[in-house]
């Protein structure tokens, strides 16, 4: 499980995320729902190598709300 670190006004705005993955690769993910603290985003194929190919990514939101 990964933990993307996203401000409340990207939140707002649905503004694309890019994450880089295990190999090294960036990728760019649109998040086209409402997030919220307790969102849980899969990525299909694009977690830890196993012996089928690759697991599923999962990627919680911490959002940061302005102080």
């Amino acid at each position: 499980m990964m933990l993307y670190k996203i401000t409340l006004a990207d939140v707002i705005k649905a503004t694309p995320i890019t994450i880089t993955t295990l190999d090294k690769r960036n990728i760019t993910l649109m998040v086209d729902e409402l997030i919220s603290p307790k969102t849980c985003k899969e990525v299909v194929g694009e977690g830890m190598p196993c012996a089928s190919g690759k697991g599923n990514l999962y990627i919680k939101f911490n959002i940061e709300f302005p102080v």
